[in-house]
C-alpha cells in the first residue's frame, strides 16, 4: 500500500510543480474551499479536521463541531439544557478511538465523547483534582494498544479507562524536591501550638499584613510559600516578607537570594523557602501579596506537594527540631510538560518537550532522554506515514525549525526551511503534515503554508490571494489534515477550509466575473481564440482582447495599442501574425489590422471605404476570418451571407463584383479564382474557414453545406446531405472543423452530431448522441490532442474520443469544473504547449490532457441509517460490526440511508444496491442515496450497496447489513408442526362434522318444514276477506317475521250491519303461538256477548282454562255501530283515532294483561264517537319495536309522526306507507317479530 501511495503521489506531485534551486514564491495551485454561505459551516474559524474509519470528516470551529459527507454539514452545538450535547467551549482537537467512538477537546479543556449512532456526547474532566482548573485549551487524546487513553496537559499525563473515567495522574516533577522527612518535620513546627502569625491559604489578588510582636530574642521559624518563576527577577507573583514598625523589608529573601527558594512540587514556579532567624524583641509585620491566578482558591497550575504551606507564617522553635535538606530526584520522572505525544506499538510514548524527545512508559516512568539541538525544544509532532521509524518534529527556535528523529537510534536530522538564508524569509510554523511521501506542507498562524521536499531541500510559499477563486484564502492556518485519498485540507481563522485535491481540478478555468476578481474575464461568451508567439492564448472578450500565461495562469488585457474607440472583435493568428478586425466607434467604419506578435508593431490597416465599396473591406459584422497559408486573408460576413478575400502584398479586399484589373499575371490568376470562389459560396453563410496539412481549404456554410477549394488547381467542390445515402455528410449547421493523421476530415454540426469525413472518398460516417457515445448532437468544437485523441465540447459538456477505436472514453461537465455545460461554435484552440481551450458563456475551460490522472480512490461506502417503520435503528456498540436488523411480519417497511465518502466533486458519485437473496442483480440508484423495501417474504438476506467516484471508479467491498425476517407465528416450524395436528385432529373432527352436520341438515330441514307449516297454519286462520261495507273503508296486512310469530286480525260482521274489529299477538313463535291463534279465533266464534269488555273476560277464562304454561294472548277488540267504536284491549299497544273535524291524532291506550295472564282479570270496554272523515288505526308492537342493523328501535314517536303526516291517504296507501315505514328501517337485516296493520276510514 505504501509503494502504491508513494508512486501515485509522486506521479500527482511531478506534474504540478517543477522545482527550482531557489526558494519560490509564486506557485500556482488550486484549492476548492468551503465556506459557511455555501456549504454550511457552522463558522469560518475552523480548528481541528479529521476523517474517520467510515469516512466522515469532522470539523471543528468556533461554533461548534461539525460533520461532513461531501453532500451536507451535520452541526452539534453545546446546548445550555441539554446535559447530553457537546460541551461549552470551541471544539477543538478530533480524535477516534478503537471503538469507533469520536472524542473531541474542547477549549474549555474538557474531553467529549460522541456516539455516532445516537448523536450523544458524554462529557468527560480528565483530571480529578480538587480547586484545581487548568488553562487547557489544546488537549490531545491517544489510545494505548491496550485501550487505555492518555491525555497531555499543564502539569500532568492523565490516564483514563475506555469510557473516560481517571485512572491515574502521572505529575511531571520539574526539579529535584525535599525528602518526605523535610515535610513531616514541618508539620511539627508549624502545629498551632507554634504558631506567632501566619497568613495562610491567601486568596488571588490580596495585599496582606499581619502583625505580630517578639517578646525574646529566641530564634524562630519563618514558612514561605508561593509563585516564583525563577530566573526571571520579575518572576514572583505570590510571595511575603516581614517588616519592621516602620515598614522597612527586614526578612524578603526572594528579594535577593534565589537559591533559598526550593522547588516545592507541581509547577516549576510552585516555590518554598523555610528559614531559621533570630528577631529582636518588638513589633513586626507578616506581608503577603498575590496576583489573580493560582492560589488556594483555584489552582490555575498544578498544585505544590503541600499545598497547606501557602502564605506566610511565623513559628517558635520550641521542638528544637532539625530540619533535613536532602533533596531527591527520580530519573525516571518527567521534568517538563509534554507539548505533543505519539504513541508506539508496544505501548510506550514518545513526549516532545522543551529539552526534546522523551521515550516514556506509562508503568516504569523516563526510559531515555533526547536532546535537540533548538533552543527551546520541540513541539508538534507527527508520524512518518512512510517509514515507521521516523517522526518529524518542529523545532521552537529563533528561525523555523523542522527535524526527523529516529525511533530507534534516538538520532536527529535538521531540515533548513530558509536555504537561501533571505532576511525577510518570517515564517513560524506551528504544525505539519505530509503530502506525499516527499513533500511536506508546514503552516503557520500568520504566514500562510509552505511545501518542503525532504529529498530536493526545496520550498514553496503559498500566501493567501483573496482576488484569485482558486488560492489561499487566508494566511492565518490553524490545521493541516490529509484525508485518506490524499486531499489536503487547510483550515483557517477567518476563511472557512481551503482543500487541495491533485484530483479535483482536471480543467483549469479563467471565469467571467465581470474582471472584480484576478484572471476573469468582465465579459461573456469567449468565442475567438488565436495563438501568440510566446505561447500565450489571445482572447477576445466583449471589445476588448486578452492574453493568458499558461505558465504563470494570468490573464491580462492587452488591445495591442487600438484606440479606445474600437470594439474590437474576431481574429485570427498564423505565427506570428495577427489579422484583428474592430469596428472604429467614432469614424463608424469596419477596421482590419495585420499585426506582428513579435515585434508588437502594426504592418497594416485597412478600413472600409463608403465610396470604393468593391475594393474595401465592408462595414458588415464579421462572422469568421482565416489567414492560409498562401498569406490569403478570408473573411466571412454576418449580413449578406458574403465571403471576401485579400490575396498576399495587395490592399484590395475582392469580393464578387471587385473589378479585377488592378491584377495581372498570377495574381489575375488567383484574383479570378478566388471571385468565382466567392460567386459560388454567395448566399451561405460562412459558419468555419479550415486549412487542413495539404492546403486545401474546407468552407462550412450555416446551411449544411460543406465546400472543398483547392486553389492550387483551381477546383470548388461542393458536398452536402442526401437523406437518401447514409454515407453524405449531417444535415446541420457546419460549425466546427479539424483534421487527423488518417486523411480524414472531423465536422462538428448543430444540431445534428459529428461526422467523420474521408477527404479522398468524400463519404461520412456519423455519430450521434445516445448513451456510450456522443455526448450532445450540438457539437461546437473538436480539437485533437498531442496523442490523437479528440476532444470535443458541445451544448451538454466536452467528451473524449478515440478515432481509431470510435470509443468515447470520457465525459466531463459542469460539476468537474467547466465554465458550463454550454460551449460557443468554433470557440477552441490548442496551444503550443499542448493545452486546449473552449470557450462559453462563462469563461474559458482549459484542459492539459497529458496531466489529467483519474481519481484512484474508490470512495468508502456507509450505510449512514437504517429504519424500520421509519424508525431509526439504533445498533449499539456493535454499531461497527456487522449489522443485523430484525424484521417481524408486523414491521411494514424497512429503509436504508447511505454514502459514498468521496470528497472530489461528490455530486459525481454513483450508487448501486442489492437485497442479496431477493434482488436478482444491482439496482442502478445514479446518485439516489437512499431505499426501501416492503413485503420481503420470510428468509435470510444481505442488503448490500456500494458507489463509484468521480471517475466511474467502484468499490469492490460493499457496505452491508445483514436482514432476516421472521415470519409470522402462524407460518413458523412449531406452526407447523400445530397445523399437523390440528390437520389429523380436522380430519377426525371433519368425519365427526359430516356426521353432525348431516343430523344437523335433517334437524334444520324439520324445523324449517315446521315453521312453513306454522307460517301456512297462520295465514289459514286469517280471514279470507276484507269485508265491503257502505259505510267504511277498510284495509288490513300481516308481514310476517323470519321465525313465525304469533300475530292475527280478524273480523266478524253482525246481523245488524255492525262489525267487529280483531287484532292480536300471540306469544311465542311457530306452532305454539299458532295454536294460541287457533284457540283465540274459536272463542270469538263461539262467543254471543255484544259487550267487547264480556268478550275480553269470556276469552281470558278460556284461555287460563285451558293452561298453556306461559304463553298469552294480546287482543284488541273493537265493535264499529250506529256511528261509534265500542273498544277493549288485553295488552295491546295503542288505538291509534283521528278525528277529522279537529284534525287531531289521538292515542288510546287501555291497561289491561294479555289473555291468560290472570283468571280474575276484569277488562274494561270504552265507546268513541266515529263519524265521517275519522280514521281508526290498530297494530301490533311488531312495528314500533323493529330494529335495524344498529340495534335501535323505530319508536312508536316515528310511527305516530308517519301516521300523521300521510293520514289524509286513503286505508289501502296508508296501510302500504306505514309498512314501508317498517321495511326501510330494519333493511339490511331480519324482521324480528310480525307486523299487523289494519286501518278503518268512515266514509
Amino acid at each position: 500500500m505504501n509503494n502504491y501511495l508513494h508512486n501515485m503521489f509522486h506521479l500527482i506531485f511531478f506534474t504540478i510543480v517543477t522545482f527550482s534551486n531557489n526558494l519560490v514564491a509564486d506557485e500556482v495551485i488550486n484549492f476548492r474551499h468551503l465556506t459557511v454561505e455555501n456549504d454550511g459551516l457552522s463558522e469560518s474559524t475552523v480548528y481541528d479536521v479529521f476523517q474517520d474509519s467510515r469516512g466522515y470528516m469532522w470539523i471543528s470551529t468556533d461554533n461548534g463541531l461539525n460533520k461532513y459527507d461531501g453532500y451536507s454539514m451535520e452541526s452539534y452545538q453545546y446546548m445550555h439544557f441539554d446535559s447530553l450535547s457537546i460541551s461549552k467551549g470551541a471544539p477543538r482537537y478530533i480524535f477516534e478511538d478503537m471503538s469507533g467512538h469520536i472524542w473531541i477537546a474542547t477549549s474549555a479543556g474538557l474531553l467529549n465523547k460522541l456516539d455516532t449512532e445516537t448523536g450523544k456526547f458524554k462529557r468527560i474532566d480528565p483530571l480529578v483534582i480538587p480547586n484545581l482548573r487548568l488553562n487547557n485549551r489544546a488537549l490531545k487524546v491517544k489510545q494505548l494498544p491496550d485501550g487505555r487513553f492518555i491525555c497531555p496537559m499543564n502539569g500532568y499525563i492523565v490516564l483514563m479507562d475506555q469510557n473516560g473515567n481517571n485512572l491515574d495522574n502521572i505529575k511531571i516533577v520539574a526539579d529535584s524536591t525535599f525528602k518526605k522527612e523535610f515535610y513531616e518535620n514541618l508539620i511539627t513546627i508549624t502545629e498551632p501550638k507554634h504558631k506567632i502569625a501566619s497568613i495562610s491559604n491567601p486568596g488571588d489578588d490580596v495585599n496582606i499584613t499581619e502583625e505580630f510582636v517578639i517578646n525574646s530574642q529566641d530564634s524562630i521559624f519563618v514558612v514561605l510559600m508561593g509563585e516564583y518563576d525563577l530566573p526571571n527577577k520579575n518572576g514572583r507573583f505570590d510571595y511575603g516578607w516581614i517588616e519592621d514598625g516602620l515598614g522597612k523589608k527586614i526578612w524578603s529573601p526572594w528579594d535577593l537570594d534565589t537559591l533559598k527558594a526550593d522547588y516545592a512540587g507541581g509547577s516549576k514556579s510552585n516555590r518554598i523557602t523555610v528559614e531559621k532567624i533570630v528577631l529582636n524583641p518588638g513589633t513586626y509585620n507578616l506581608r503577603y501579596t498575590s496576583d489573580g491566578l493560582h492560589s488556594t482558591s483555584e489552582w490555575r497550575m498544578p498544585p505544590p506537594d503541600h499545598g497547606e504551606f501557602w502564605g506566610i507564617g511565623v513559628f517558635k522553635n520550641s521542638p528544637k527540631i532539625k530540619l533535613p535538606r536532602e533533596k531527591e530526584s527520580d530519573k525516571n520522572n518527567l521534568r517538563s510538560n509534554a507539548r505533543d505525544i505519539e504513541v508506539n506499538e508496544d505501548g510506550t510514548i514518545w513526549i516532545s518537550s522543551n529539552i526534546g524527545m522523551i521515550h516514556f512508559s506509562i508503568e516504569n516512568g523516563v526510559i531515555e532522554r533526547y536532546k535537540t539541538n533548538y533552543k527551546r525544544g520541540l513541539g508538534t509532532i507527527i508520524p512518518d506515514p512512510y517509514d515507521v521509524n521516523y517522526l518529524w518534529v518542529l523545532g521552537n527556535d529563533d528561525k523555523p525549525g523542522l527535524c526527523r528523529f529516529n525511533r530507534s537510534t534516538g538520532m536527529f536530522k535538521y531540515f533548513d526551511l530558509d536555504p537561501d538564508k533571505s532576511d525577510d524569509f518570517v515564517f513560524e510554523p506551528n504544525g505539519l503534515e505530509f503530502m506525499n511521501k516527499d513533500e511536506i506542507w508546514l503552516r503557520s498562524s500568520n504566514n500562510g503554508l509552505i511545501r518542503f521536499n525532504q529529498k530536493t531541500g526545496k520550498v514553496i510559499r503559498l500566501k493567501q490571494d483573496r482576488d484569485n477563486g482558486n488560492a489561499l484564502r487566508d494566511n492565518r492556518i490553524n490545521f493541516l489534515y490529509r484525508d485518506k485519498a490524499g486531499a489536503m485540507w487547510v483550515s483557517t481563522s477567518t476563511m472557512g477550509i481551503s482543500i487541495y485535491d491533485p484530483y479535483y481540478q482536471k480543467f483549469g478555468l479563467i471565469p467571467y466575473k465581470q474582471g472584480l476578481i484576478k484572471n476573469s474575464f468582465p465579459n461573456p461568451n469567449i468565442s475567438n481564440m488565436g495563438k501568440h508567439p510566446d505561447g500565450s492564448i489571445i482572447f477576445n472578450a466583449g471589445s476588448d482582447y486578452f492574453l493568458f500565461d499558461p505558465i504563470k495562469k494570468e490573464l491580462v488585457k492587452n488591445n495591442f495599442g487600438f484606440p479606445d474607440t474600437y470594439g474590437n472583435g474576431d481574429f485570427t493568428t498564423s505565427g506570428n501574425i495577427a489579422h484583428f478586425t474592430s469596428w472604429d466607434r467614432e469614424r463608424k467604419t469596419r477596421v482590419v489590422t495585420k499585426y506582428d506578435l513579435s515585434d508588437n508593431k502594426i504592418i497594416n490597416q485597412w478600413s472600409y471605404d463608403r465610396n470604393n465599396p468593391e475594393t474595401t473591406v465592408w462595414g458588415w459584422p464579421v462572422e469568421e476570418v482565416l489567414y492560409d497559408s498562401r498569406e490569403i486573408f478570408w473573411i466571412g460576413y454576418v449580413t449578406g451571407n458574403a465571403i471576401g478575400a485579400k490575396i498576399k502584398d495587395s490592399d484590395i479586399f475582392i469580393n464578387r463584383r471587385t473589378d479585377l484589373s488592378p491584377f495581372n499575371g498570377k495574381d489575375l490568376e488567383l484574383a479570378e479564382f478566388i471571385q468565382k470562389v466567392l460567386k459560388t459560396l454567395h448566399g451561405d453563410i460562412p459558419k468555419t474557414l479550415f486549412e487542413d496539412e495539404e492546403g486545401l481549404l474546407w468552407f462550412g456554410s450555416g446551411n449544411g453545406k460543406l465546400y472543398k477549394i483547392d486553389i492550387e488547381n483551381k477546383e470548388i467542390k461542393k458536398f452536402f446531405h442526401d437523406p437518401k445515402d447514409s454515407t453524405s455528410i449531417p444535415s446541420g449547421m457546419i460549425v466546427s472543423m479539424t483534421e487527423d493523421s488518417r486523411d480524414n476530415l472531423w465536422i462538428g454540426t448543430w444540431p445534428t452530431g459529428m461526422a467523420r469525413f474521408n477527404k479522398a472518398t468524400g463519404k461520412s460516417k456519423r455519430y450521434y448522441e445516445k448513451k456510450g457515445g456522443l455526448i450532445d448532437n450540438t457539437v461546437n468544437a473538436i480539437v485533437p490532442d498531442d496523442d490523437g485523441y479528440l476532444w470535443i465540447s458541445t451544448k451538454n459538456g466536452i467528451c473524449r474520443f478515440n478515432p481509431v477505436t470510435e470509443a468515447f472514453l470520457d465525459y466531463y461537465y459542469a460539476e468537474d469544473g467547466l465554465q458550463s455545460n454550454e460551449f460557443l461554435f468554433d470557440a477552441a484552440i490548442k496551444g503550443n504547449n499542448g493545452t486546449i481551450y473552449f470557450g462559453g458563456s462563462n469563461g474559458v475551460s482549459y484542459v492539459e490532457p497529458e496531466n489529467i490522472f483519474k481519481n484512484p480512490n474508490p470512495p468508502m461506502i456507509d450505510i449512514s441509517a437504517v429504519y424500520k417503520d421509519g424508525k431509526k435503528i439504533i445498533f449499539g456498540e456493535k454499531g461497527y460490526q456487522p449489522k443485523k436488523l430484525n424484521v417481524t411480519y408486523k414491521d411494514r417497511g424497512i429503509a436504508f440511508d447511505f454514502n459514498g465518502l468521496n470528497y472530489t466533486r461528490t455530486m459525481k458519485n454513483r450508487y448501486k444496491y442489492r437485497m442479496v437473496g431477493y434482488d436478482p442483480d444491482w439496482v442502478d440508484a445514479g446518485n439516489r442515496r437512499f431505499t426501501s423495501y416492503t413485503n420481503l417474504p420470510p428468509g435470510e438476506y444481505i442488503f448490500q450497496v456500494t458507489g463509484s467516484n468521480n471517475d466511474g471508479l467502484w468499490n469492490e467491498k460493499p457496505a452491508e447489513v445483514q436482514v432476516t425476517v421472521f415470519p409470522p407465528p402462524w407460518a413458523t416450524w412449531w406452526a407447523y408442526a400445530i397445523y399437523l395436528i390440528l390437520i389429523s385432529t380436522g380430519v377426525y373432527s371433519y368425519l365427526q362434522y359430516v356426521k353432525d352436520r348431516n343430523r344437523r341438515e335433517n334437524e334444520e330441514l324439520r324445523k324449517t318444514e315446521e315453521l312453513e307449516l306454522a307460517r301456512q297454519f297462520q295465514l289459514d286462520l286469517l280471514p279470507s276477506y276484507i269485508p265491503k261495507l257502505p259505510e267504511y273503508e277498510i284495509a288490513a296486512k300481516i308481514d310476517t317475521a323470519t321465525e313465525v310469530g304469533g300475530d292475527y286480525y280478524d273480523f266478524f260482521e253482525q246481523e245488524d250491519g255492525s262489525v267487529y274489529l280483531v287484532t292480536g299477538d300471540a306469544t311465542g313463535h311457530g306452532m305454539t303461538a299458532g295454536m294460541m291463534v287457533s284457540i283465540t279465533k274459536a272463542g270469538l266464534h263461539g262467543i254471543s256477548q255484544p259487550d267487547t269488555k264480556d268478550i275480553m273476560n269470556q276469552l281470558n277464562t278460556v284461555i287460563k282454562n285451558i293452561d298453556l304454561g306461559q304463553n298469552r294472548m294480546a287482543l284488541n277488540i273493537g265493535h264499529l255501530k250506529n256511528g261509534s267504536v265500542e273498544f277493549s284491549s288485553a295488552g295491546m299497544p295503542p288505538l291509534y283515532m283521528y278525528n277529522s273535524k279537529e284534525k287531531k291524532l289521538k292515542e288510546i291506550l287501555q291497561v289491561g294483561l294479555p289473555l291468560g295472564s290472570l283468571k280474575a282479570e276484569d277488562y274494561k270496554s270504552d265507546v268513541y264517537d266515529f263519524n265521517s272523515g275519522d280514521v281508526m288505526i290498530f297494530l301490533s308492537d311488531g312495528l314500533p319495536e323493529a330494529t335495524n342493523v344498529k340495534g335501535e328501535m323505530l319508536g312508536y314517536e316515528a310511527v305516530y309522526n308517519c301516521m300523521l303526516d300521510n293520514i289524509e291517504q286513503d286505508p289501502q296507501t296508508l296501510l302500504d306507507t306505514l309498512s314501508k315505514l317498517g321495511t326501510d328501517w330494519i333493511r339490511g337485516t331480519q324482521l324480528d317479530d310480525d307486523i299487523t296493520l289494519m286501518i278503518v276510514r268512515k266514509n
